[in-house]
């Protein structure tokens, strides 16, 4: 009840800065945080409940809530569309946890991506099913349109992620190959993370390339 009331508070704090009154998540924010929840309790049951389970420590806080509930807001008041308050949802999860999911823990990565698949599949369920096709971009397969950067005079970015240009121009011999795989699945999700006003903090292992 405490996080129901104090998640329902942030949200309609956050909304009121939406200047568009007929945003469509100012229409749908009791479904999504109603959805929120219901994510929780499935991933606190179902995923951690078990005391002999490698994530019985990974219980989702009212701060992770927050945190998913501020990027759906922040997220939606750069897109308009109905669709992109889905879009933020299902991302805003991978942001909020997915993504670290396991790291620096001694987690398997099979177990690891077994629990990401069945959290992702039951958030993708959430989605309305004339939604599901948007909000499913780079989510469940995160290589999806990585291969294509997008960028125009203004913008530059991986689908449905992008940020600003600055006055300075870019030079053409970066030599970097950013359509390759996995580094345009990291650029997608740096992207992403960038949506927010907050800092950024990138972990690895030596030499893996977090400096470059």
């Amino acid at each position: 009840v405490d996080v129901d009331l104090v998640l329902e508070r942030s949200l309609s704090a956050a909304v009121e800065q939406i200047a568009r009154a007929h945003h469509p998540l100012v229409q749908q924010m009791d479904t999504v945080r109603e959805k929120m929840l219901d994510y929780v309790d499935f991933f606190n049951e179902k995923v951690c409940g078990d005391p002999t389970s490698p994530f019985a420590d990974f219980t989702l806080s009212l701060r992770d809530v927050l945190a998913w509930a501020h990027f759906v807001v922040d997220v939606c008041s750069k897109q308009s569309s109905d669709a992109s308050v889905w879009l933020a949802y299902a991302h805003g999860a991978s942001l909020m946890h997915l993504d670290g999911l396991g790291l620096g823990t001694g987690i398997s990565q099979d177990d690891a991506s077994s629990v990401r698949i069945r959290a992702k599949e039951f958030i993708l369920r959430q989605v309305p099913a004339e939604k599901q096709s948007y909000a499913n971009v780079g989510f469940m397969d995160e290589l999806e349109g990585t291969s294509y950067l997008d960028q125009d005079s203004q913008s530059f970015g991986v689908h449905p992620f992008a940020i600003p240009i600055g006055p300075q121009a870019l030079p053409y011999d970066l030599n970097f190959n950013l359509s390759a795989p996995t580094t345009g699945s990291n650029l997608r999700r740096v992207l992403r993370a960038m949506q927010i006003s907050k800092p950024i903090l990138l972990e690895g292992s030596p030499g893996v390339g977090k400096t470059r």
